[in-house]
């Protein structure tokens, strides 16, 4: 207000020079408008204090205010545009971080297939330590899991088709030789009704060993004392010699139903082979582990057939013998313990026969 005046007639100056406080508040003018204060207090002579001599005027503007504003404001833009190129170069760093790998797992997935079904390829698995490299660590071993279930799939399919074809083979030859040998038919026709019972036996227990694991998770588990269980499980043999080696408290977290099947499977197979001897089963304890073994006076196996006979429709019977039995027994066996955390092994004892080992975590 007052810029290049020589003359300061403001009311403020005015109401000093007559002896008051004077003030007045005005808005620069020009481009950047901003509030002028002033105040004014008179001046009195030293010869009488009620003569006024002058004034003292001061002011105070707000653009220091103003300047302070627009510092502020530059200083949010820089920030701005800080925080800016930081989220670009986050934004960067989570796409190679996340977006590409999970990009990569996507195209794995979508060739882990071939167009019949078959697996062509495998996830590679990262060796990240974070979650992304936990969930291709996860599906690399889903799909190892889901190829080893469809190999199964296959290998179960071809070796069942293998085993129908030889029964169903002979039924045809008994069905034909009956028709052109009417002097034989009774004897076919028993023939006929041995392979069809055969094939009957065979069907229930492949239905049994596909279904296994499915129906395992569901089971219901209990503690079983097998010094109290086993005997009462023996005890529809006749030819059994049962002896309990243990501290008489060798629980297991089993199901019922699955531990007779684990122990009868591998008695009867004993009982096929000892004849008319007795069969030796014993329950011991080792250190966190119960100890089935059931020892027979057999011929004993061939040398290399110790995990052979683990296998599915393998029999190392005399030929004549193999219609009554389908050579899946064990199979199932070797199927609740590996299920249950067990294991179960047989090897040739000195003294002659088998020995038949089951063992269950206590």
């Amino acid at each position: 207000y007052y810029s290049e005046k020589t003359v300061f007639d403001g009311r403020e100056v005015q109401a000093a020079l007559e002896g008051r406080y004077g003030a007045a508040t005005r808005f620069s003018t020009g481009g950047q408008r901003s509030i002028n204060l002033y105040s004014a207090i008179p001046v009195y002579s030293d010869i009488s204090e009620s003569e006024v001599a002058g004034a003292v005027l001061v002011s105070r503007s707000t653009y220091q205010l103003l300047t302070y504003l627009y510092e502020l404001r530059l200083d949010i833009i820089q920030i701005f545009l800080i925080f800016l190129v930081l989220s670009i170069a986050l934004s960067f760093g989570l796409a190679m971080t996340i977006t590409v790998p999970v990009v990569r797992l996507k195209n794995e997935a979508g060739n882990i297939l071939d167009e019949s079904g078959n697996f062509r390829n495998h996830f590679t698995g990262f060796k990240r330590g974070d979650e992304i490299g936990e969930l291709s660590r996860s599906l690399t071993r889903l799909s190892g899991n889901l190829e080893n279930k469809m190999e199964f799939i296959d290998k179960f399919t071809s070796d069942m088709l293998h085993e129908l074809k030889n029964p169903l083979s002979v039924i045809k030859s008994s069905a034909e030789l009956a028709l052109k040998s009417p002097d034989k038919t009774p004897e076919l026709l028993r023939r006929l009704l041995d392979e069809e019972r055969r094939m009957e036996r065979m069907l229930g227990e492949l239905r049994e060993i596909s279904s296994l694991e499915s129906r395992f998770e569901g089971e219901q588990k209990e503690e079983v004392n097998l010094s109290e269980v086993l005997p009462v499980i023996l005890s529809r043999y006749s030819r059994i010699e049962f002896a309990d080696k243990s501290d008489g408290k060798c629980i297991i977290l089993m199901n019922v139903d699955r531990l007779v099947q684990a122990v009868c499977n591998p008695v009867d197979n004993a009982l096929s082979f000892s004849s008319k001897a007795p069969v030796q089963v014993s329950l011991e304890q080792e250190p966190n582990t119960a100890v089935i073994k059931i020892a027979d006076n057999g011929p004993g196996i061939s040398p290399g057939d110790e995990t052979k006979l683990f296998t599915r429709f393998y029999s190392d019977r005399p030929e004549e013998e193999n219609a009554a039995h389908s050579g899946l027994g064990l199979s199932i066996v070797k199927s609740i313990l590996d299920f249950y955390g067990g294991s179960c092994r047989i090897s040739n004892r000195t003294e002659g026969g088998c020995l038949f080992r089951i063992e269950f975590p206590m």
